[in-house]
């Protein structure tokens, strides 16, 4: 595409070649994706009991989006001092769920509460208290199981894990365009990552990503330029695009072969 002329034969050709491979890719990681999260909620499913009401876990629309143990912070206002009290408590959160647990030996879990997605949110909390209590978010389930709004605060051992899970928390987020954001900081790919949890995002060398935020413990939550997929990865693989220029030239290239996709199909 960087090579063709704006509107000639060869950008249609290279066009439709670059999205049939992008579909056969797609279709692949997709099919993959579905794989594995079927084999997971299975795998779960085996190590999942509940004391609230029951619902079928295993879904070939569900998948894992989130999961990990949290430290929840209760107040005992019967001591003069307000005591924090504290519990571990494991999220599995999924595109159309959430359950919370109490993580038990050999890896199981005893759901003790659950709330569709849409019922869910995540917000940061400024609350400040002494000690360890430091990187702070509250969750809301407006509607559990039983149909009452619930609120817990929670804790996390780093920053970026506290941003990971409000950022999973939030409503879905539509396409970002991304000539709405022109001083927007970029990113390029020095050295390749793999994604590890599904919240993350897994790079190329040479890609360019554009920055949504910054943890102060060295991640980075991005948008690839390049297919729209958004999420977290460690800032040590990337180098900062410091030119304006080359910042908006990225951007034209890319609404270039937005706009060069939409031209094809339109004759299709």
């Amino acid at each position: 595409m960087p090579g063709t002329q704006p509107k000639s034969e060869e950008e249609v050709q290279a066009t439709q070649a670059y999205d049939a491979l992008e579909k056969l890719i797609k279709d692949c990681n997709e099919n993959v994706q579905r794989m594995k999260s079927t084999e997971e909620l299975i795998y779960l499913s085996q190590k999942i009991e509940f004391e609230c009401k029951i619902f079928p876990l295993i879904s070939q629309s569900r998948r894992l989006v989130k999961c990990g143990e949290l430290t929840a912070l209760d107040f005992n206002n019967l001591s003069p001092k307000w005591k924090v009290m504290t519990r571990p408590i494991y999220l599995h959160l999924f595109n159309d769920c959430l359950l919370l647990s109490r993580p038990k030996e050999g890896g199981r879990f005893v759901v003790f509460d659950h709330a569709a997605f849409s019922y869910v949110r995540g917000e940061k909390c400024e609350m400040k208290l002494h000690g360890a209590n430091k990187n702070l978010f509250r969750l809301f389930l407006l509607q559990n199981n039983q149909g009452k709004r619930v609120e817990f605060l929670f804790r996390t051992e780093t920053h970026s894990e506290k941003l990971r899970w409000i950022s999973a928390l939030a409503p879905p987020r539509g396409e970002p365009d991304l000539l709405e954001c022109p001083d927007a900081p970029q990113v390029q790919c020095i050295k390749t990552y793999k994604a590890r949890e599904n919240d993350e995002l897994a790079l190329e060398k040479a890609d360019i990503i554009m920055v949504m935020q910054y943890s102060n413990d060295g991640w980075i939550e991005g948008v690839k330029l390049s297919d729209r997929e958004r999420g977290w990865f460690p800032s040590e693989h990337v180098e900062n695009i410091s030119s304006k220029h080359v910042r908006q030239k990225n951007l034209k290239e890319e609404q270039r072969v937005k706009n060069a996709k939409q031209q094809v199909f339109c004759k299709k």
